[in-house]
């Protein structure tokens, strides 16, 4: 069973505000970032006990991908998270870590279909 299906969604949400409150006040801009794990360990300090770094992905996730207004968390390999300060930080996690994984992504699909392709043939071109 995955992380997300233990929390209701009144502490799904609570997780989510929780999350971006404690970005926007203590780690605004990339000097400033924190990792998953002293976040994970900051919210169950304040109640989530049992918090799992997986299910705190999983809020910033959806918390960057809000319909209406995504919320500007950006993450730098190794440096941790934190909440945009600047455009310029957008654009550099924008550019350098999304579309760097979903090249990634993407390489590994195909390299994935084509593997496939010479073991089984024509089947492959199913999926």
């Amino acid at each position: 069973m995955s992380d997300r299906l233990q929390l209701s969604k009144n502490d799904d949400d609570r997780l989510k505000a929780a999350v971006l409150r404690v970005l926007q006040a203590a780690h605004v801009g990339r000097q400033q970032a924190v990792t998953h794990k002293d976040l994970t360990d900051h919210l169950r300090a304040h109640g989530f006990r049992g918090l799992k770094e997986r299910t705190v992905r999983q809020a910033i996730e959806d918390l960057r991908n809000q319909d209406d207004d995504g919320a500007l968390i950006c993450a730098a390999s190794g440096a941790g998270v934190y909440f945009a300060a600047t455009l310029q930080e957008v654009h550099e996690f924008t550019q350098n870590e999304l579309r760097a994984r979903a090249r990634t992504m993407l390489a590994t699909a195909r390299r994935q279909r084509q593997a496939a392709n010479r073991k089984f043939g024509g089947q492959a071109r199913l999926f």
